[in-house]
């Protein structure tokens, strides 16, 4: 993408990008819309809905919203599961320990930003309606401090951020674009930006762009990438430099010496941020993440018509629940139509009581009276109710098939939803659960790929910003807080080291497990089934059976069990917990082998070391004494080149005083010709002697400068020979300025 210059090029982009995307995912959000809109029961669209408004011919319009309980029954189950990233070392660099610092400070970070109610939300999106989004921002660990941490906030609209239309991966991993916007009210306006006037035009670019309706103001974000030319160099040694990483006169240096084993031409990516509001520029910053942290999290994903369709648990679902609306609405409505149920009687039984019997239908009596007659001489019996029935077979058949079909299209039976179905035994029922749960796996799994994604952008941030840290708060395997000195961390084979947090590339994969509701849920099931196949081990497990009931005092009961427990078993149980003698004096023995061998190990390292530097200052001497031997060589040369110079410049000098002497002569004057010739001779070999004696020297001069740094080399001193940073070239000083001379020869 093209570098933003100045702030007319930002708003420029902004209005651009904005406008493309949103060109490319219109159908999206449109659809994205209504199945939103459906599930949390809109479920009549607005000409049905008139058209049963009518004044005076009103038709009910009932909404009996069955998906919205299927998204939380799927979100509920993602949420009872945790997901964990788990760091990996890529290369030779990455530290193990490093790796597990950095998840220790990616688990934090989602401890203290709370980013499972992000990844949740984005995640009922996308079950909801097809997509939902989450962001990584950089803030400040407090208001008493300028270190930056790393947070993870959700993105609540999702029909607020316009994505990357050339992104393929599902997560938004190689977006290079991203604008988030929203409509804001001129009082927030006035407060991002207090030194502009909305209400005047003139301040505000003519585009509606920026004001989509009266009284707000759009507001927006933008994340971009930036990429420049650059230059890879693979070294002799293995490693990896840029140039835009070392100095430049490094990168010709290690070309001529012959260290560079490869090269290629890159682009080196940079992510910026910027604010604006009403067309206003407020930030234009570059940020801490060589990835755009907007983390996108789908669906379902599919094509239609070749173009991008991205829909959840509704879409598919909407049509039988239509179905189930318009069938329930009807049959309230015949229900509702149907004649009152009148009481029959004989004719004279509700003289003196017509009130009461009028107002039978409508008002909770307590009695109703009538009037005993007789009919030919028997007496007739008492009113009675003719019951008409108000149900239709029909309408109630059709709702039982509607309701079948949401059940089929979302692939969601009766066990998942924890009704009664066909299944009668436990594992009947689990499998059934299971095959639920297999429906809605997709949904599970790129919800995993974006927590991934989000860890990934975490650890750049992270490797960023902590790089120059000593001291540092990361939240360890077992959820407790611990804090960790980078200078003095104690690995895992028990050595003290310095980590350096920026050292090294590392990954992420995600680490599905069950919550400690199901894990004790799971429990539970286990133990049931081992005291229903074997009564006896009661007394052996009732205990921690108990501990892992989820009820009051459990605790308090399995102790009460556990003193039941038969001591032997107890014993056998406490037996690896009690220290064992004979075990604590083989360990003891071990450990003073182990700290022998250790010593006698550092021992060997530092005579090889010792070893190492000793040859290092030999071949450093070696290198001085060629050299000196070369320099010694070109003095040599030189005062040959100087002597024969003199000598020349001396015959000059003759020739020309003869030549004067004898100018009146005719003999002197043809002797002069003759001599001409030859003064001409001398002088170009003169003028050739001296060009290569200028050019000795320099070349002297440049020795002389070299050998001095060799000899600052050798001596453990500095040079200020740029080529020798280890850091930039990967040699050290005194190879890289040999390889200097060397060329220079």
């Amino acid at each position: 993408m093209a570098k933003v210059r100045d702030e007319k090029d930002l708003v420029e982009m902004f209005e651009s990008q904005f406008t493309r995307s949103e060109d490319k995912f219109s159908t999206v959000k449109k659809h994205w819309k209504e199945d939103n809109d459906f599930s949390l029961g809109e479920q009549w669209d607005a000409g049905s809905r008139n058209n049963r408004s009518i004044l005076g011919q009103e038709r009910p319009c009932l909404t009996i919203n069955k998906i919205d309980p299927l998204v939380h029954r799927i979100v509920n189950s993602a949420k009872q599961k945790k997901l964990e990233a788990i760091v990996k070392p890529v290369d030779d660099t990455s530290d193990p320990d490093t790796a597990y610092i950095l998840a220790g400070l990616v688990r934090n970070c989602e401890y203290v930003s709370n980013a499972i109610r992000a990844y949740m939300w984005a995640y009922e999106c996308a079950i909801r309606a097809g997509v939902g989004y989450f962001r990584i921002v950089n803030d400040y660990e407090d208001d008493n401090s300028n270190d930056q941490t790393v947070r993870v906030k959700r993105i609540r609209n999702p029909l607020c951020v316009s994505f990357d239309p050339d992104s393929e991966d599902q997560n938004g991993a190689d977006s290079t674009v991203c604008v988030i916007s929203e409509e804001i009210s001129k009082y927030a306006a006035d407060e991002l930006c207090k030194d502009v006037d909305y209400d005047s035009a003139q301040i505000i670019p003519a585009r509606s762009i920026w004001m989509p309706s009266d009284g707000e103001i759009k507001h927006g974000e933008i994340y971009w990438e930036e990429r420049e030319q650059d230059t890879l160099y693979k070294l002799s040694d293995g490693s990896y430099v840029r140039e835009s990483e070392i100095h430049k006169d490094i990168s010709g240096t290690l070309k001529q010496s012959g260290h560079v084993v490869s090269e290629r031409k890159i682009q080196k990516k940079t992510v910026r941020y910027g604010e604006l509001c009403g067309g206003k520029v407020i930030q234009n910053l570059e940020t801490n993440s060589k990835y755009i942290p907007v983390v996108r999290l789908i669906g379902r994903e599919g094509y239609i018509n070749g173009k991008l369709d991205l829909r959840g648990i509704t879409r598919n679902s909407m049509d039988p629940n239509r179905m189930y609306n318009v069938m329930s609405s009807l049959l309230v409505e015949r229900i509702g139509l149907a004649p009152r149920a009148p009481y029959i009687g004989a004719a004279g039984q509700f003289e003196g009581y017509e009130n009461d019997w009028l107002n039978a239908n409508n008002v909770n009596l307590p009695k109703l009276e009538y009037n005993p007659i007789t009919i030919g001489g028997n007496l007739a019996p008492p009113p009675q109710r003719n019951d008409a029935s108000s149900g239709d077979p029909t309408i109630e058949r059709y709702m039982m098939l509607s309701d079948k079909d949401i059940k089929d299209t979302s692939a969601l039976g009766d066990a998942f939803m924890g009704n009664k179905s066909n299944e009668v035994s436990g594992a009947g029922i689990k499998a059934r659960a299971s095959q639920s749960d297999l429906s809605t796996f997709d949904f599970e799994d790129n919800a995993a790929d974006s927590i991934e994604h989000s860890a990934r952008i975490q650890i750049d941030m992270f490797q960023r910003i902590m790089s120059d840290r000593q001291v540092i708060r990361i939240l360890g395997d077992d959820s407790q807080q611990k804090v960790i000195n980078l200078n003095a961390f104690q690995g895992k084979d028990g050595s003290t080291k310095k980590i350096d947090l920026g050292v090294g590339k590392f990954d992420t994969e995600i680490s599905v497990a069950s919550g400690d509701k199901t894990r004790r849920e799971t429990a539970i099931e286990q133990l049931s089934f081992v005291l229903q196949t074997n009564p006896q081990a009661a007394n052996l497990i009732m205990d921690i059976f108990v501990g892992n009931l989820d009820i009051k005092d459990a605790d308090k009961i399995a102790k009460r069990f556990k003193s039941m427990v038969p001591p032997q078993a107890l014993a056998a149980e406490e037996q690896g917990e009690k220290d064992n003698p004979e075990l604590d004096a083989y360990e003891q023995h071990a450990t003073q082998i182990i700290t022998q061998l250790k010593a006698q190990l550092q021992e060997a390292i530092a005579k090889e070391q010792d070893a190492e530097q000793k040859l290092k200052n030999r071949d450093g001497e070696l290198a001085i004494k060629d050299k000196e031997v070369h320099l010694k060589s070109r003095e040599v040369d030189i005062k040959e080149l100087a002597t024969m110079a003199e000598i020349k410049q001396k015959k000059i000098d003759s020739a020309n005083k003869a030549t004067f002497d004898k100018e009146g002569s005719s003999e002197n004057k043809k002797e002069k010709g003759k001599e001409e010739p030859s003064e001409h001779d001398d002088s170009t070999q003169i003028q050739l002697i001296t060009r290569k004696l200028q050019g000795l020297e320099h070349e002297l001069e440049m020795i002389t400068q070299v050998l001095e740094r060799l000899h600052e080399t050798a001596q453990g001193g500095p040079t200020q020979s740029p080529a020798a940073s280890t850091k930039g070239n990967g040699l050290p000083p005194a190879e890289a300025d040999t390889n200097v001379g060397a060329s220079n020869d």
